[in-house]
């Protein structure tokens, strides 16, 4: 507490990082960010899948206005990629590889998680998009009407899959509270 020096030391670090995935992980020719991993002989190779995590950069700080609207517009409310009936799909549903059913091998290949909502609406809401943000509110407190609360679920049927109550998946009060939802 009251340490400048380390506040100071972890915002420099913090805008570094930014700035380093903002130049490494957008592509412009894909226009969406994209994941890289190492192979089994540690080369760096870019996943081709586009998946929530090309949404996550909606939490950084200096994050352009553009790559904001390209994100949101683009692919969160595109209607074949993550706006589905439930969102937000682990994985974009034009993509070859999205499976909205939970098998044990593939879980993220589709199904929707309740901590991706918190995350992407957390983006939502540090860069002004509060209506996409109740939007999305809207169809989260809908799907747990339709279906409880769970670990995951099917994007377009609402089915829920893992665990039931899981605590994760509580993360939607914090939400309520926060847009004004609940007091």
């Amino acid at each position: 507490l009251n340490d400048q020096n380390t506040a100071n030391l972890c915002f420099d670090y913090q805008k570094k990082v930014e700035n380093a995935i903002i130049q490494k992980c957008w592509n412009s020719t894909l226009g969406r960010f994209i994941s890289l991993y190492k192979d089994p002989n540690g080369e760096e190779q870019i996943s081709n899948i586009e998946t929530v995590q090309s949404l996550f950069p909606l939490l950084l700080d200096s994050l352009p206005k553009e790559l904001q609207e390209s994100i949101v517009n683009k692919q969160l409310l595109n209607t074949s990629k993550f706006w589905l009936t439930y969102p937000i799909p682990s994985t974009s549903a034009s993509a070859a590889q999205f499976n909205p059913t939970f098998t044990v091998d593939l879980m993220w290949r589709g199904p929707t998680w309740p901590m991706e909502n918190w995350i992407v609406t957390e983006g939502l809401v540090k860069h002004g998009y509060i209506k996409v943000a109740q939007d999305l509110l809207d169809r989260w407190i809908e799907l747990y009407k339709v279906a409880g609360v769970w670990e995951q679920y099917n994007p377009y049927t609402g089915a829920n899959y893992g665990v039931e109550g899981l605590g994760m998946s509580t993360l939607i009060v914090d939400w309520l509270y926060r847009l004004g939802r609940a007091n």
